[in-house]
Parts: structure tokens; C-alpha cells; sequence
């Protein structure tokens, strides 16, 4: 084994004191020995998200979305959704943001949890979660589809 297959691990969110802590590293589970391997950040990571949706396009990881906790004061914190795009080469570990071309039109609305594949060229994002209201904040569920052409990213644009 090269070290480019098994399971990865970016993000998320673990209990701290009394509540949370949004993570940003990444990690590597070998199939063969189980055992777990941190890799050092490499090129432009997502930084501290969770709830990200994962397409998987050859050698490419494409994260999509998230949500992080930003302070507000007084030790309270709020979420903070985007809809980046962020791509993993698991060849060279190295970490890249493609930035959409212009002309493209809208992508989809932030969110996390949205559920992501790839088909051809295409990585699809399906649905997810966000909050909506102002201070009486209310999660709402998310259906829609889009797809974002991947073919383009060699040149680093979607």
C-alpha cells in the first residue's frame, strides 16, 4: 500500500467542558493494519468545519459545505454555513480551493450535512440542513439537486 488508500477523516466536532469543539484536521485509517495515521496540512485546508458533504472524483476528495461555530460573545458561539468547495488529492496530500468560473451562474445556498456524490463529471449535492430567522433561529431541511462540472477543476475553476 501507497498510503493513498483507506478511509479518511476531516473535521468535525467533539464534546469539550461544556460544549463543543469544531476540528480541523485530517486522518487516514489503513484497511489492512487499522491503525490511524495524521496527516499534516498541505496546500489550503477547509479549516475548522463539520457537517461536510464528501465526492469522491478519481483521485480527489471534494468536500462541499459545513457549518463552524462562530464566537458572538460572552462564550456563546452561532453557526456560520458556507458552500465552499475544497479538494483533497490524495496522491500529493495536498489541499486546493477551486473558485467557480465566471459566467457559471449560482451554486447551491450554504448548508451542511448535504449529501454528495459523483457521477461523470459531475458532483452532486443533494439536500443538507441550514438555519433560517434571525435570533429565533429554526433548522430547516433542504431538497434540492445541483450538480457542479468537476472537469474543470484540473484548471482550477468548477
Amino acid at each position: 500500500p501507497d498510503g493513498t488508500e483507506g478511509l479518511f477523516l476531516y473535521g468535525g466536532t467533539r464534546e469539550k467542558g461544556r460544549g463543543t469543539e469544531t476540528l480541523a484536521d485530517l486522518w487516514r485509517l489503513d484497511l489492512t493494519t487499522f491503525l490511524w495515521e495524521r496527516i499534516p496540512d498541505k496546500g489550503v485546508p477547509p479549516g475548522l468545519v463539520s457537517g461536510v458533504g464528501v465526492g469522491v472524483a478519481g483521485r480527489s476528495a471534494l468536500l462541499f459545505g459545513g457549518v463552524t461555530d462562530e464566537p458572538v460573545g460572552g462564550g456563546k458561539t452561532k453557526p456560520r454555513f458556507n458552500a465552499e468547495v475544497s479538494e483533497f488529492n490524495m496522491d500529493t496530500r495536498t489541499w486546493t480551493k477551486p473558485v467557480p468560473a465566471a459566467g457559471k451562474g449560482a451554486g447551491p445556498s450554504t448548508r451542511r450535512n448535504a449529501q454528495c456524490t459523483v457521477i461523470g463529471t459531475d458532483l452532486l449535492v443533494m439536500g443538507g440542513l441550514r438555519e433560517e430567522g434571525g435570533d429565533k433561529e429554526r433548522e430547516v431541511t433542504l431538497d434540492d439537486l445541483w450538480a457542479l462540472d468537476v472537469a474543470s477543476i484540473a484548471d482550477g475553476a468548477l
